[in-house]
């Protein structure tokens, strides 16, 4: 079903998962990087008449990006209030793990292999016969029990010493509340009011920082349909510490990365850059639509401007815009035809269409084609951005050939 039926529900992929008017999730996805990450996500929502109920996990396997809902009560006829949350549990979590065991790939010295993780412990269970002598002949320095607390302190065997059991967790969690007018069939009226509650140690902040959490206010938006095309925008406003739309399209790519530098290696979240961006307000408008029953096209501009952190640790006034883009092709246009649609997001930049790439950046497309009644042959690639040693984005791009059956 679709997210305006009075009750439907998604179960794997969920693309393009909105929480009411978007404050703080928009175009969420949990599927690119799928095949090499596959996610069991959950979407259901129903409307009970004066109240309406909306409930996500974006993935059952692991530890989730994003677990949100909403509750939607009609005050009057046309009056609408929502309230929602949004959460991800442990953003850590968000690292690349290939062989999904309980290392994290920039922790894992074998990758691809879910039964070992250490070097070290690999050369000693393939020499344990001359290790356990020499620990012996040693007088067993660290007693009894105490041989691999030795052996650990080695040098040059490439320990690893990441303990999972160990390690920390990091949340950020957000709450809104909105508030929707239905002039008529036609015209929507809306306000929304968003917060996120981060951490001040998360952000890295200077000793000296005023920190409180940040928030995200839409005094006035509006949507209008003009038949086939819907035409929305909105005036935005946000204080220190505040990101809207914050769970978009490319959340689950760059929710954690590790950060490579001379003083060693930082796992850096999606959290901490919320640091960077200050005061501000702008235009939010958004353009969705049929266009001459050729294509489906869904495409949004933000402009906003005022205080961005400078390499200096000062604020300076500077644009921060973002473009959106999704079209797709009718299939029935073309025979066998099941899915053609491409893709495009760059946010937070001074200019979206310097194509100047950050870790925000994304695109790809998606072709699929009917083989036969119950076969859909489909070729996805995607490609995403993350910052090399030496300070460069560099591109990372996925392709996936897949073969689906319908029953």
């Amino acid at each position: 079903g679709k997210q305006t039926d009075p009750f439907f529900f998604k179960f794997g992929n969920l693309d393009n998962v909105i929480i009411g008017n978007g404050i703080l999730v928009s175009g969420y996805s949990n599927s690119l990087e799928y095949p090499s990450n596959r996610k069991l996500g959950f979407n259901i929502g129903a409307d009970f008449g004066t109240l309406g109920i909306e409930f996500i996990v974006s993935d059952f396997k692991y530890e989730p990006g994003l677990v949100g809902g909403r509750l939607n009560y009609k005050i009057l006829p046309g009056l609408d209030l929502g309230l929602s949350f949004a959460t991800d549990v442990n953003q850590y979590a968000g690292l690349s793990n290939k062989d999904n065991d309980d290392y994290p790939d920039v922790y894992d010295h074998y990758q691809d292999d879910p039964e070992k993780f250490s070097e070290s412990l690999e050369s000693y269970k393939e020499n344990s016969e001359f290790w356990n002598t020499i620990y012996i002949e040693l007088g067993q320095p660290g007693g009894p029990d105490g041989f691999f607390n030795w052996y650990d302190s080695i040098p040059g065997l490439n320990h690893n010493y990441y303990e999972p059991q160990s390690s920390p967790t990091n949340d950020i969690i957000g709450f809104s509340l909105d508030l929707n007018y239905n002039f008529n069939k036609k015209l929507n009226l809306y306000s929304q009011f968003g917060t996120l509650l981060a951490n001040k140690d998360d952000l890295f902040l200077t000793s000296d920082s005023v920190f409180s959490a940040g928030w995200g206010l839409v005094p006035l938006g509006l949507s209008y349909n003009l038949g086939p095309i819907r035409f929305s925008t909105e005036y935005r406003m946000n204080s220190r510490y505040f990101l809207f739309n914050y769970w978009d399209r490319a959340y689950e790519l760059n929710r954690a990365i590790v950060s490579f530098s001379e003083n060693g290696d930082e796992i850096i979240t999606k959290e901490h850059s919320l640091k960077n961006y200050g005061k501000m307000n702008g235009i939010y408008s958004e353009l969705t639509g049929n266009i001459a029953n050729l294509i489906y096209l869904k495409t949004s501009y933000t402009y906003m401007n005022g205080e961005i952190l400078t390499d200096e640790n000062e604020f300076i006034t500077q644009k921060n815009n973002s473009f959106t883009s999704i079209i797709s092709l009718n299939k029935k246009i073309i025979p066998r035809l099941k899915k053609a649609e491409a893709f495009y997001q760059q946010n937070n930049v001074p200019n979206p269409f310097a194509f100047e790439f950050t870790e925000s950046s994304i695109y790809g497309y998606t072709i699929g084609f009917q083989l036969s009644s119950d076969m859909i042959l489909q070729y996805k690639s995607t490609t995403s951005f993350v910052m090399s040693p030496s300070g460069i984005y560099e591109p990372i791009s996925t392709i996936l050939v897949e073969t689906q059956f319908t029953f």
